[in-house]
């Protein structure tokens, strides 16, 4: 039986992808719903634009972000957000294996 550790082997560098990958599509995302809403609001000011030509903008920005980007950013990001580990009744942070509070000695969530 052979003891092996857990994961990917190229975790880090599928992980830094995850973030590139993530950021990248955020700000696309961002940059697409600011034009959609600018053009949206912009064409209800004044009486001489007319229909508002690029709101579909708006929706694309809003499906990137709530689909892509913040999967990317999830998987990308998750272990960080899983090393800290702060206890819940005095907010102490604690080492990643911590079974016990350092400060008041309460159990940690598993």
């Amino acid at each position: 039986m052979s003891t092996t550790e857990p994961g990917l082997r190229e975790q880090t560098s599928l992980r830094t992808t995850f973030r590139v990958v993530g950021s990248v599509l955020l700000v696309v995302a961002l940059v697409l719903l600011g034009l959609g809403l600018a053009d949206f609001f912009s064409s209800m000011g004044s009486d001489s634009m007319g229909m508002p030509s690029r709101f579909w903008m708006a929706f694309v920005g809003i499906l990137l972000l709530l689909v892509p980007a913040a999967w990317c950013l999830r998987a990308g990001f998750l272990g960080v957000g899983l090393r800290y580990v702060a206890c819940s009744r005095c907010g102490t942070r604690n080492d990643v294996g911590a079974g016990f509070c350092d400060h008041g000695g309460h159990p940690l969530a598993g």
